[in-house]
């Protein structure tokens, strides 16, 4: 779950040709542990400790309380809801589970995993930048990208960011530097292709990063780690002067990058219309937010008020707040953002007392406050907590470094009785999670047959028939509306015309989305619907 779905893509066969599977990867394994621990709870003969640390209950607090959102949220979009709701939840069980029983054994295999996961990442964006990746179906076909299987380079650059800052400790674990050799060339590589995604974002991150391994190892490790840690830090920035020499194109790009953020500051590298979006948004929704996973679907309605007062930035439409932390308090609101201050400070607090009275930390530490470090910090200027296969890294490292650094014990030691019915309760969740999983990948399915055959009236039986998929019941909705507007106008049918009109209107109302208001505008114009375009006009004002 934690090396595959970065180098997976679903495939042109499925509708959502990229993210699918990676869902899969990464959710399927949760499920199949958290029903392992179910049955074994039921045998006798299986004895193991389970216990929640308080870290996990304040998680499970806010859990419960975006669970009872929709209760004063109007939620635009339900199926989006559940999506997001399964996501946080399914990462709350990694997280109680890794806590429970992670080994510091696999974190050699992760990290080595990782390791070859990136390298290969980097092989198959080579092969998109030059065009060459048609000869491979298991590479996503976007030839002049630099974007592996990722989907986009800044996703790719935190997953090279991610393998780079693993290498490195791999490197510090090494007795000899003979031993480390291997682990030196994963990291060229890998280390090669995190410069060439040009990504300013996962440059912060590593930096933020190897930052906090080095402020670790000073404060917490032994002399032997203080050497090792300076030394591949001192090999990362040899690597960096050697790819800078090698590939003056690609870094040329990446200077224009962070020259525009110098000469413009006020655009913050052009997030200032995005965030200032953001802000009007939350200044509409202080205290309940507008909904988990519902971000998006409030965008359009958020810059309109911005721009009504700010009328000289740019209008452009986004599913992100290109700030985790500013998305985040969006759509949970100002609970939402304390929840996250209290949980921030407390670990802060704590990490910080810890270097204060140099307290010397097993070396798995190292890696876990460096990756926390580097995933938090790039969540200051993209995505990453919503792609699971990144964020999954995070929840791991808490895991691990929570004992150390919260110190936390078990709040709550679960024995054979009461287990039975923790596990229980997770399994009858973990199984919903897997029927909504399973037919939402059925509709999917659906979804992208009715591309694949001609006849109109089948067409539309698949589309249907897909809409009773909860999960892809939005994503159905539209290309029903779009089945009807096309075939209308190919038809000359105004009858399908003005059904697909009024369906991808009432789909727009729910899920304002920029191309949908594109071809809703186009078509006021085109039949001169007055009443249409009054209603879209303050959109694109």
């Amino acid at each position: 779950m934690l090396i595959f779905p970065n180098m997976v893509f679903s495939g042109n066969h499925w509708f959502q040709s990229l993210h699918l599977l990676k869902w899969v990867t990464a959710f399927v394994p949760i499920a199949l542990i958290v029903l392992v621990l179910w049955a074994s709870s039921f045998n006798k003969r299986v004895v193991f400790f389970f216990s929640v640390d308080f870290f996990a209950l304040i998680w499970l607090a806010f859990l419960v309380y975006i669970t009872l959102q929709p209760l004063w949220v109007p939620i635009s979009s339900p199926p989006t809801f559940l999506r997001s709701w399964f996501f946080f939840a399914g990462l709350w069980v990694l997280y109680v589970v890794a806590s429970n029983f992670f080994s510091m054994e696999f974190l050699s295999f992760m990290l080595w995993g990782s390791a070859i996961s990136g390298t290969l990442s980097v092989f198959f964006a080579e092969l998109q930048l030059r065009g060459m990746n048609g000869f491979f179906p298991f590479i996503l076909a976007t030839p002049g990208h630099y974007i592996a299987n990722t989907g986009q380079q800044n996703m790719l650059g935190l997953w090279l960011a991610i393998c780079v800052l693993n290498t490195m400790y791999l490197y510090i674990k090494k007795k000899t530097i003979v031993s480390g050799i291997p682990i030196i060339i994963f990291m060229a590589v890998i280390e090669w292709g995190l410069w060439n995604t040009t990504s300013r974002s996962a440059i912060f991150g590593i930096g933020a990063g190897i930052i906090f391994m080095l402020i670790m190892s000073l404060r917490t490790q032994s002399r032997e780690i203080q050497k090792k840690s300076l030394a591949v830090i001192l090999i990362f920035f040899v690597i960096l002067g050697v790819t800078i020499e090698m590939n003056k194109g690609r870094i040329g790009t990446l200077r224009q990058k962070f020259a525009d953020v110098l000469e413009n500051p006020a655009s913050v590298g052009k997030r200032d219309s995005i965030w200032l979006t953001s802000w009007y948004m939350f200044r509409s929704h202080p205290l309940q937010g507008v909904g988990l996973g519902q971000y998006k679907w409030h965008y359009l309605e958020a810059q309109r008020s911005m721009r009504a007062l700010h009328p000289e930035k740019a209008w452009q439409f986004t599913y992100w707040a290109h700030n985790e932390y500013l998305q985040w308090l969006c759509e949970t609101g100002i609970v939402g953002g304390l929840w996250l201050l209290l949980l921030a400070g407390w670990w802060l607090w704590s990490f910080g007392g810890i270097i204060w009275r140099k307290i010397r930390l097993p070396h798995e530490i190292l890696w876990g406050t460096s990756l926390i470090a580097l995933i938090l910090g790039t969540g200051l200027w993209t995505r990453p907590f919503h792609r699971i296969e990144n964020v999954l890294w995070m929840v791991v490292a808490f895991a691990i470094a929570n004992k150390e650094i919260l110190g936390t014990q078990p709040l709550f030691s679960f024995f054979r009785k009461s287990k039975k019915a923790f596990f229980t309760l997770l399994g009858v969740g973990v199984l919903l999670g897997l029927l909504f999983l399973g037919q939402g990948m059925y509709g999917d399915y659906l979804l992208s047959s009715s591309f694949n055959v001609k006849d109109v009236d089948l067409q539309r039986d698949y589309l249907e028939r897909a809409g009773k998929s909860f999960m892809v019941q939005d994503l159905a909705q539209k290309q029903l509306a779009y089945h009807y507007l096309n075939t209308g106008e190919r038809l000359r049918n105004p009858q399908m015309v003005s059904a697909g009109l009024n369906r991808l209107y009432d789909v727009f109302q729910h899920e304002p989305h920029g191309k949908d208001l594109g071809i809703l505008l186009n078509w006021g114009h085109r039949l001169n619907n007055e009443t249409l375009l009054n209603e879209l006009s303050p959109y694109t004002q």
